[in-house]
């Protein structure tokens, strides 16, 4: 099977997530571009160059919404983690902030 990568460039899918439940294929990914990896290594680089300037309070601050995106999506969250894990029934929630 051939797609496109985010460079535009056909690729062959070599990786794909499997349900260890059910051995289904979840999803498929492309193999990534060395251009599409030096991009996303350069923006990571920038990324944190830029974090580390943040000030304790200001991480924080971040951090804490970042937490509050992630309890506005805990029911797909835990949906992911247990397709992730393989389970075939929903693992319980758990509140840890």
């Amino acid at each position: 099977m051939s797609e496109r990568n985010a460079s535009g460039v056909a690729r062959t899918v070599t990786y794909q997530t499997v349900n260890p439940a059910n051995g289904e294929t979840v999803q498929k990914f492309d193999e990534i571009a060395t251009a599409d990896l030096e991009l996303a290594i350069q923006q990571a680089d920038s990324c944190f160059r830029a974090w580390r300037g943040f000030t304790f309070a200001g991480r924080s601050e971040i951090v804490l919404e970042a937490a509050s995106l992630m309890e506005s999506q805990v029911d797909e969250l835990a949906r992911l983690a247990t397709l992730e894990m393989g389970s075939s029934t929903p693992r319980r929630r758990v509140r840890c902030c």
